[in-house]
């Protein structure tokens, strides 16, 4: 069952058949799914305001 998305370039046989092409695409698909699904609860956070005492802070210039 295993290799069912190999027949386009070569099959179970072919050139890329121990290329672990899977392992690529479990990656780039994990990558994107957090991507995507993370985006709501990384808006969440920077909605939150923040306390008085680290909104304004006075940042000095250095001195040369």
């Amino acid at each position: 069952m295993q290799g069912y998305l190999l027949g386009p370039i070569g099959g179970k046989e072919g050139d890329w058949a121990g290329a672990n092409l899977g392992v690529v695409a479990a990656l780039l698909i994990g990558f994107l799914g957090y991507l995507l699904l993370g985006r709501r609860n990384v808006q969440r956070q920077e909605d939150i305001p923040l306390p008085e005492s680290e909104a304004n802070l006075d940042i000095e210039e250095p001195t040369p």
